[in-house]
């Protein structure tokens, strides 16, 4: 659990990867690593 209202799951594991699941309220933004370390990079 992240805050009160949050959750991550892990529904899926194999060979070091990890399958995600995410249950958040609607005006929570969800940004997947790999697309937020893109946006961080364009920003510089």
């Amino acid at each position: 659990m992240l805050d009160d209202d949050i959750m991550v799951k892990v529904v899926k594991s194999e060979e070091g990867h990890l399958r995600l699941a995410i249950e958040a309220p609607k005006e929570v933004k969800i940004t997947r690593g790999e697309l937020f370390e893109e946006q961080q990079q364009n920003n510089k």
